[in-house]
């Protein structure tokens, strides 16, 4: 499992954190949606024999996977 985030100051917390936590204002925001979690699996493509990269439709963000 891999979290991504942008950078942004545009950040609203919900807890395990000492920081102001704006519950309310995240529970607003969110989009609820239930789908199976193959849905939500990228498939990777193979770069070499060595890596695979792993690219959501968000131009900001890919991981690779080198073994």
């Amino acid at each position: 499992c891999v979290e991504c985030m942008a950078c942004s100051d545009n950040v609203v917390r919900a807890g395990l954190t000492p920081k102001y936590k704006d519950v309310p204002t995240l529970i607003e925001m969110l989009t609820y949606k239930c789908e199976k979690g193959d849905m939500k699996r990228f498939q990777g493509v193979k770069l070499d024999n060595f890596a695979e990269v792993f690219k959501p439709p968000i131009k900001d963000f890919a991981v690779v996977k080198i073994e």
